[in-house]
């Protein structure tokens, strides 16, 4: 498949799992899949992705997992605390992502020591003050973060 992620994808207010990779999509990550209330797995990697990430996925209320990686998307990471992460959060070869992980993010997606963050120009240092990891027990045994 290749073109446009359509924005009617948002109109799946039901859909769990939204698996597009490695299908040469190109445009944006639309607006419309903040929408997706019960969403738990969103793989778009390996796209042609391009533009930022959109600040509707901070809408996102359910527990989910997030591949976003081998992509051309820009700018800096929108506030998602909202979101619980229980599975994993791939964002690694997006050269044009940069700026500090938000605060909620870190040491919560695996991304210790900077791993996750290849091929970005986002970094873990920030004056913010909360930068302990947290990490459940559950997480900490799989190498999973969570919000």
């Amino acid at each position: 498949m290749t073109g446009l992620l359509a924005p009617e994808f948002g109109n799946l207010t039901y859909l769990q799992s939204l698996r597009l990779d490695g299908h040469h999509f190109q445009g944006t990550v639309p607006l419309q899949l903040g929408s997706l209330t019960h969403l738990q797995i969103l793989n778009l990697s390996s796209n042609q992705l391009s533009g930022s990430l959109p600040a509707t996925l901070g809408q996102l209320q359910s527990e989910f997992g997030v591949w976003l990686d081998h992509n051309r998307l820009t700018g800096s990471i929108p506030e998602v605390c909202n979101v619980t992460v229980t599975s994993a959060v791939h964002l690694d070869h997006n050269s044009g992502l940069f700026g500090d992980v938000p605060h909620c993010l870190r040491g919560r997606l695996g991304l210790g020591q900077g791993r996750g963050l290849e091929g970005t120009g986002l970094s873990l240092h920030s004056s913010t003050q909360d930068d302990r990891p947290v990490l459940n027990d559950q997480a900490s045994a799989d190498g999973i973060g969570c919000i």
